[in-house]
């Protein structure tokens, strides 16, 4: 008995057959109904009705199988349960029949395919059919062998053998199943938009703290982020980013707009050190302008706002903590705490990451989500972040779910209290970003016009450029850069970005080596290798004789050399006082380093003996005077030497509350009332600060400052004063604003200052002021309170231009410039013109004071303010009109000397005019003969002036007598430089004119400086000359750039004891600045001073200039270092007229300049703080031995008008003379 389970219902049919056909169809069909195999199943199923379906299949086929087609739906009917049938065997049913298919009168229910293949099939029943043969599968309706399966992913197929990558790794189709490596990949946290996280392992969440929180944890580096409102309810956005590893420490703060890029040159914003690299990303205009590599491969991208991302590398596995997760693969336990328990709670994972303990945590109950509390803003929300469900980004959803980052952009766009693109691009761009590092670049910008970037400097914008490759400087260093995918703006394809952010072809960039640039086709040598700059990179071969190129460029600059090891601890001009220490010399490179005897200082190198001293960060030279406080120092050999004089204190009260005493305690104290302030708030100046809160009753000091505040009122009824509170707690949403305007006070504009005064009290002081000012007075506690700051660094040499039209600008009038540091001492005038050189000496007390303020434009060179009454102009400074003295009706001009009898003594004095009263010069005992004249009413022109004239170095007048007084005259200056002279000529001649001194064969020494300025001649910049033979020469036209020489006076040091006829003799002198203790003693007939010792030195014999040598001057120039005494209990002399009779060199009338020197160091004579030491072309060399200990000398002479520059290095004492050529 066959049982059929279910009916089979008849099918309509629609087909019509013409009479062969139908015929046809019949006689096919009648044979497999009426067929011996289905005799059985007569009794129980009418066939007739399959006979119909038979026909009508057959008919609209017109093929072979229908048979096997139209019997399929017959077995299923007929059979119920299973029943072996071979119906291959028939001759009707033909194998195989179809794409590879065969008919099975009793195959599975479970048709096997390439999805299914390696499936198990429970269902054991039975059913007929075409199937797929063994070995085979379906595929797409075709039957193919099972090894030959594609494979798919995310909707898209991939055939047999092919391979698609997945993070780090590498996925192959094998017969329809993927088979993946296994390596563990590198791993992104980020954390985007107000904000929300995704952590290393995958998991989602918000938090809207506002505190610094740690990104990542652990005990070798950190990374921080510092969250502060940014929006309408709990929104916050990153004010900073901070990376801290092994001490080294970077902070990143924010940008005010997502579409404003810094346009620093890209190599000066670039610094490495052994554990950060820290560079731009793709471009100028990259939405992450900043990122970071670390040397332990964890690699951090921050847009300066909303989006920020941390990817470490698999070493990390298990290792992470804080915002970022655990990192281990579990999102379990992603939400561990620095206690070690595992929370549930996504805002107390949040709060327990806090840097800072005293933050307020977040509440653990979330507010309502903001767009259901503004139904308005969220339909404008939704509107613009559809823009991520639309077909812009079809490609990457079937990668990315969108979904997320929908419901991200939602809750941002509805707390948006910015312009609205300035939150949706960010978060949009985030889901870009995942995007592409899933394959799909999607070129959004260009569709979501909006969010458009500039591209400047010849760029273009790519949605995944690679930042390796985006500086000339990345491809000469050759960067260990991993190629990443970075949004932004980008060189194309062959070119790369300059320092001056231009697109320009790679082969235009230049080579770096050892820090320097070299141009493309540079060819030098390194060691023995040959290279030549190509495309940033050097291309080195062997050196050989074939290849010697006929031009050879060299690598290294000056006073350097090159080598393959050079020490990672160079000599340098501060470390050479310093002991040294051990230096790791094994991750040697090579480079340029200082050739012997030379040292680095900052990028040259330089002889040890030229290293100069530093102070604030600046470096001075030898000879260099700063002042502290009161005290000038001189650098000498690179120390400081400084005065020890007691200074003057400086007691100051600055905005609200900030006090510093005499002593330089600082507190803070606020009262109400009238209070005594230098003997009471100032303190007691006596050096210590402990006892400053003294109080008016004497006793112990008090302790606190209200204490002593209140002690030193005035009024009995003023209220007690109350301790200082701080201002920002009482008025927060002022602190932002104060913070961020007073951060000037620590940025790179008051940086010179840094060094010399610490910037963090005034930094304090000025937010708390500016928080607690009165609304209507905000600038002005700002201005105040950063202009103190300013004041101090003006004080100690460093003024800083730090206003601006945006921040308290200060409006000039005409004519007039704003000058930070404008001096306290008096213009220079027409006016004050003759005692100008005293106002100054005068004001060098001063010690440099300065203040801020509007000042005179300065005048040109050679020209002085006309009068500082307006209008204010600069004239000539001959052209002033300078007071005269009229005596007995005569009217004399400035300086002019007076030979009237009436008015003068010439047997015991000089009489000049001079600043408009008659000047006495007296060399003896003198009675003035008539009282001081007095200036006229009308002026005259300066000396030797007439009208449209200038003045002229020759002298035309009468010259004075010289008078000898032992020691250094005063300082004499009789020509000014005038754009109309050859210049500032000082000579014999001219200054005898005006000035009575020593004759010239009692001079010992020269010195030029600039006029009322303790600037020596030699370091004024300019070209001079000062020597002996001709006093001092400047010419305008040997000075750069078309300058004129500035006016220098001079003065002589007189030794009146070597004013003897016929013999040389030796004399210990003062040392220059000293004053000599002869003073006012009239000179004998023998050029000495009556009551003194002789003109001989004790110990030291007067010496004939006789002997077998006959002098002559053959040759200019230097000569050799003559050493010809021994060292004895004297001392070292070196007497020039006993060198003379054993040496053929110059007779004293050519001898015009003589160099000595310490034998052993070579140290200069001027160097070796010896006291009372000679040296001249008088006499010699000299040093006793009685001043100071004993040492030994050499010298030598020149005949040579230029100077010598040889080194110096021995510990005698070496002369050389200068003479002329023999006539």
């Amino acid at each position: 008995m066959w049982d059929v389970a279910v009916p089979c219902p008849d099918s309509t049919q629609s087909q019509t057959c013409d009479a062969a056909r139908s015929q046809q169809a019949t006689t096919r069909c009648s044979q497999i109904v009426n067929d011996a195999a289905f005799k059985p199943c007569h009794a129980a199923v009418d066939p007739n009705m399959f006979m119909e379906a038979c026909k009508w299949d057959c008919c609209a086929q017109d093929s072979g199988e229908c048979t096997c087609k139209s019997m399929e739906g017959v077995l299923t009917c007929l059979y119920g349960r299973r029943r072996q049938t071979d119906m291959a065997e028939s001759r009707q049913m033909p194998n195989p029949v179809h794409n590879g298919k065969v008919f099975q009168e009793c195959g599975s229910p479970c048709i096997k395919n390439c999805q299914n293949a390696n499936t198990v099939c429970n269902d054991q029943s039975c059913v007929d059919g075409c199937f797929c043969p063994p070995g085979s599968v379906e595929d797409n309706n075709q039957c193919i062998p099972a090894d030959q399966c594609p494979c798919s992913n995310n909707g898209q197929l991939y055939s047999n053998g092919e391979v698609m990558q997945k993070d780090c790794n590498n996925c192959t189709c094998e017969g329809g199943k993927w088979s993946c490596t296994n390596k563990k990949c590198e791993v992104t946290c980020s954390a985007t938009g107000d904000p929300h996280y995704l952590t290393f392992d995958g998991s989602r969440f918000d938090f809207m703290g506002r505190c610094s929180y740690y990104l990542v944890y652990d005990k070798d580096f950190d990374i921080i982020v510092d969250n502060i409102d940014c929006g309408n309810g709990e929104a916050t956005c990153t004010k900073s980013l901070s990376i801290n590893i092994d001490g080294q420490n970077i902070k990143w703060t924010t940008i005010t707009s997502l579409n404003f890029y810094s346009t620093q040159n890209v190599f000066k914003i670039q610094s490495r050190n052994k554990q950060l690299t820290h560079v731009l990303s793709s471009s100028f205009s990259s939405p992450y302008p900043k990122q970071a590599e670390l040397s332990n491969g964890i690699k951090i991208l921050w847009d300066g706002r909303t989006r920020a991302y941390v990817t470490v590398p698999p070493s990390f596995h298990g290792q992470t903590k804080g915002l970022c997760g655990t990192f281990d693969g579990n999102q379990k336990n992603d939400f561990l705490t620095p206690d070690g328990d595992v929370v549930v709670n996504e805002r107390d994972f949040g709060n327990r990451w806090k840097t800072n303990a005293n933050c307020e945590n977040l509440p653990l109950q979330p507010q309502p989500n903001p767009c259901d509390i503004d139904p308005q803003r969220k339909q404008q929300a939704q509107d613009m972040c559809q823009k991520l469900q639309s077909d812009v980004f079809k490609s990457c959803h079937s990668l990315q779910d969108v979904q997320p980052w929908l419901e991200d952009c939602l809750y941002d766009m509805c707390s948006c209290t910015q312009n609205l693109k300035d939150c949706m691009c960010p978060m949009i761009g985030g889901y870009a970003d995942s995007c592409a590092q899933l394959g799909a670049k999607v070129q959004w910008r260009l569709n979501i016009t909006e969010c458009m970037l500039e591209c400047p400097g010849g760029q273009e914008y790519q949605v995944c450029g690679n930042p390796c490759e985006r500086t000339c400087r990345n491809m000469a260093e050759g960067d260990i850069c991993q190629a990443s995918c970075v949004e932004g703006c980008n060189c194309p394809d062959g070119q790369t970005l300059n320092d001056d952010g231009q697109c320009i072809p790679t082969e235009d960039c230049p080579c770096v080596f050892d820090g320097r640039y070299y141009p493309p086709g540079y060819t030098t040598l390194k060691g023995r290798d040959i290279c030549v700059c190509t495309k940033a990179q050097w291309t080195c071969s062997p050196l050989t004789i074939e290849k010697i190129p006929t031009h050879i460029e060299p690598l290294c600059p000056n006073n350097t050399v090159y080598s393959e090891c050079i020490s990672n601890c160079p000599k340098t001009c501060k470390s050479l006082d310093e002991e040294s220490a051990a230096c790791d010399e094994t991750n040697c490179k090579s480079g340029c380093q200082c050739v012997e005897g030379f040292v680095l200082e900052g990028e040259q190198c330089i002889e040890t003996s030229m290293c100069p001293c530093y102070y604030g960060g600046k470096a001075y030279h030898e000879g260099d005077i700063i002042s502290m406080d009161c005290n000038q120092c001189k650098c000498r050999r690179r120390k400081w030497a400084c005065e020890i004089n007691d200074c003057p204190a400086v007691c100051s009260a600055l905005g609200e509350s900030h006090y510093t005493t005499f002593d330089g305690r600082e507190y803070q104290f606020q009262g109400s009332c009238d209070y005594v302030l230098v003997e009471g708030l100032c303190g007691n100046f006596n050096g210590d600060q402990k006892d400053d809160f003294t109080t008016p009753q004497g006793g112990p000091a008090v302790v606190r400052s209200t204490a002593f505040g209140d002690s030193w009122k005035l009024h009995s009824y003023c209220t007690p004063s109350t301790d200082v509170t701080d201002t920002c707690e009482s008025e927060p949403q002022r602190k932002p604003w104060a913070q961020e305007k007073c951060g000037i006070i620590k940025s790179a504009i008051f940086s010179a200052c840094h060094l010399v005064e610490p910037y963090q009290k005034y930094l304090d002081h000025c937010i708390y002021d500016t928080c607690g000012c009165d609304m209507g007075g905000d600038c002005e506690c700002l201005c105040t309170a950063i202009a103190a700051y300013a004041h101090v660094c003006a004080s100690k040499g460093h003024a800083i231009n730090w206003r601006s039209n945006e921040l308290c600008p200060i409006q000039c009038d005409d004519c007039e410039i704003y000058n930070p540091c404008m001096s306290a001492c008096p213009k220079k005038t027409c006016d004050n013109l003759l005692v100008y050189d005293q106002l100054m000496n005068e004001c060098q007390n001063a010690n440099g004071l300065c203040f801020e303020g509007c000042d005179l434009e300065p005048c040109p060179p050679g020209q002085v303010y006309a009068s500082l009454k307006p209008p204010v102009t600069c004239i000539p400074e001959p052209l002033c009109e300078t007071p005269s003295c009229t005596i007995n009706g005569r009217v004399y001009r400035e300086g002019e000397r007076i030979y009237d009898d009436t008015v003068c003594n010439h047997a015991c004095e000089i009489c000049n005019c001079r600043r408009g009263v008659l000047e006495h010069i007296s060399f003896g005992f003198c009675q003035t003969l008539v009282p001081t004249a007095k200036p006229t009413a009308a002026p005259t022109l300066a000396p030797g002036l007439s009208s449209g004239t200038t003045p002229s170095p020759t002298p035309t007048g009468t010259q004075i007598t010289p008078v000898c007084y032992q020691g250094w005259t005063s300082w004499m200056s009789a020509s000014a430089p005038t754009s109309a002279s050859k210049g500032d000529i000082e000579n014999m001649a001219t200054l005898r004119q005006r000035y009575a001194f020593c004759q010239e064969e009692a001079m010992e020494a020269i010195e030029c400086r600039v006029v009322g300025e303790p600037t020596s001649s030699v370091y004024s910049g300019q070209v001079t000359a000062c020597n002996l033979q001709s006093g001092f020469t400047c010419y305008h036209s040997n000075q750069a750039q078309n300058q004129m020489c500035k006016d220098y006076e001079v003065r002589f040091y007189c030794n009146c004891e070597l004013v003897t006829v016929g013999t040389s003799s030796i004399a210990p002198t003062v040392s220059p600045g000293v004053t000599p203790a002869f003073s006012g003693a009239t000179p004998d007939k023998t050029g000495g001073v009556p009551g003194s010792s002789s003109p001989t030195t004790p110990g030291v014999s007067s010496s004939t200039v006789t002997g077998s040598v006959t002098l002559t001057c053959k040759k200019t120039g230097w000569t050799q270092w003559f050493n010809t005494h021994s060292l004895d209990s004297q001392g070292d002399i070196e007497s020039l007229p006993d060198i003379r009779k054993k040496e053929d060199i110059c007779p004293e009338e050519y001898t015009t300049q003589v160099e000595c020197r310490r034998v052993g160091d070579m140290q200069p004579l001027t160097q070796t703080e010896d006291l009372q030491m000679v040296c001249n072309t008088k006499a010699g060399l000299a040093c006793f031995n009685q001043p100071q200990g004993a040492k030994n000398y050499d010298h030598a002479y020149n005949n040579s008008v230029t100077s010598d520059t040889s080194a110096y290095s021995a510990l005698h004492v070496h002369a050389r003379m200068v003479g002329l050529d023999e006539h």
